[in-house]
């Protein structure tokens, strides 16, 4: 199963991981959006993810706008 996340600018690592957690304690892999104004908050937390040996590909990280999410988000679901 893919989890799909999409972080508003106001804390998004902070929402992002509050979204992660249970889903990767679930077994399951992750696409982040992140919000186009506060990109490296979220490309930072990628950078700890794959320091924490987390493997390739659990933990997926987008970043562009709001057009970009809606194209992400219709793919994902296609693939349901």
């Amino acid at each position: 199963m893919v989890e799909d996340i999409l972080t508003v600018h106001l804390s998004a690592a902070e929402l992002a991981l509050w979204k992660l957690a249970p889903a990767i304690a679930a077994g399951n892999t992750v696409v982040l959006k992140t919000s186009e104004l506060t990109p490296l908050s979220s490309l930072y937390l990628g950078n700890l993810i794959t320091e924490a040996g987390f493997p390739p590909g659990v933990v997926n990280i987008l970043s562009g706008d709001g057009e970009f999410a809606v194209s992400v988000a219709s793919a994902v679901r296609l693939l349901e």
